[in-house]
């Protein structure tokens, strides 16, 4: 595949934060179908369709209806808590659902692009790379390891790309850590951030693109980190947010993971090393203040309204 062709791209779970800024990316590059299952949302030039991924019947007769080229398989149940709380739906969600997205594309001929987690590492050394062995320790990491083993031993055409925490605006119906974070400091909340978890926070539009350059280019049964380059945790995330988008510092307060409990266990340290990816694709996402100032500049949510809580 090339990076010129337009294709028919099918992304799930395209209601879903990375789901739709992929679909708001590449409506204006190829023809783009996506998937949601019970929070439809609206994007001018993309085809949406309700499917039950833990329905192989539905999966299978809608994806042979549209015929896609490329699958984007973003949907999941992504929530660790939840994921903890609810073992089995997880399971038959990020499992079984893309054991279903699989056989569809072994019967139709179709690429997938399976999009992995950081979340896969126990978080004890930071900086893996594609040849670190996976050690996930919450249930959602564990579900999101057996579907990358699911695609690396399907006879599919298809490849794995783990992505990290990201930041952009999302849809008003699944947001993101940086849309929480805007919508407390315009209301003047004070914000406790972690200071001891670190990753590889990554632009989503960069993400986009990289997701695309991968299905396009990417090798069948290989595995890719797409990532931010710097390592930073979330307390100095938003030292540089408020930065950009004119908050004062004094209302973010610096936490610990400890302080606050969850369900599920968080790893402390899943940054990525991203070289393979731009050795092979020579693209790498921006850092975490050009990404942040191409945010500030672009529109919020799916209504297309600015961002109004500061001055150029």
């Amino acid at each position: 595949m090339n990076d010129q062709k337009k294709e028919r791209f099918l992304i799930t779970g395209g209601s879903g934060f990375v789901g739709w800024n992929l679909c708001n990316y590449l409506k204006g590059r190829h023809e783009v179908f996506a998937t949601y299952y019970s929070h439809p949302v609206n994007s001018a030039g993309c085809n949406f369709l309700q499917i039950d991924l833990t329905s192989r019947s539905r999966v299978l007769e809608t994806i042979a209806r549209v015929k896609p080229s490329i699958i984007l398989h973003a949907a999941a149940l992504s929530s660790p808590d939840l994921c903890e709380k609810d073992r089995s739906r997880a399971r038959e969600v990020n499992v079984m659902g893309t054991q279903h997205i699989l056989d569809a594309a072994c019967a139709c001929g179709i690429r997938v692009v399976y999009i992995s987690t950081d979340l896969v590492f126990d978080g004890e050394t930071g900086n893996y790379d594609e040849t670190c062995k996976p050690r996930p320790i919450n249930y959602y990491g564990e579900t999101k390891r057996e579907g990358e083993k699911l695609c690396r031993n399907s006879p599919a055409d298809s490849l794995v790309v783990r992505i990290t925490l990201q930041y952009g605006w999302g849809n008003g119906e699944n947001v993101s850590f940086s849309d929480w974070l805007m919508a407390s400091l315009t209301a003047g909340k004070q914000v406790s951030l972690f200071a001891d978890q670190y990753r590889t926070l990554t632009y989503v539009m960069d993400t986009a693109r990289g997701l695309e350059l991968a299905a396009l280019q990417g090798s069948a049964g290989n595995l890719y980190h797409l990532t931010g380059p710097e390592r930073i945790d979330r307390y100095e995330f938003g030292s540089i947010f408020a930065s950009i988008f004119n908050f004062p510092l004094d209302l973010l307060k610096k936490s610990l993971m400890q302080d606050v409990p969850a369900r599920a266990p968080r790893p402390k340290d899943v940054s990525l090393n991203g070289d393979r990816f731009f050795s092979q694709f020579g693209f790498r996402p921006r850092g975490i203040r050009e990404g942040l100032a191409a945010m500030a500049k672009s529109v919020q949510g799916p209504s297309g309204q600015g961002f109004k809580g500061s001055s150029e």
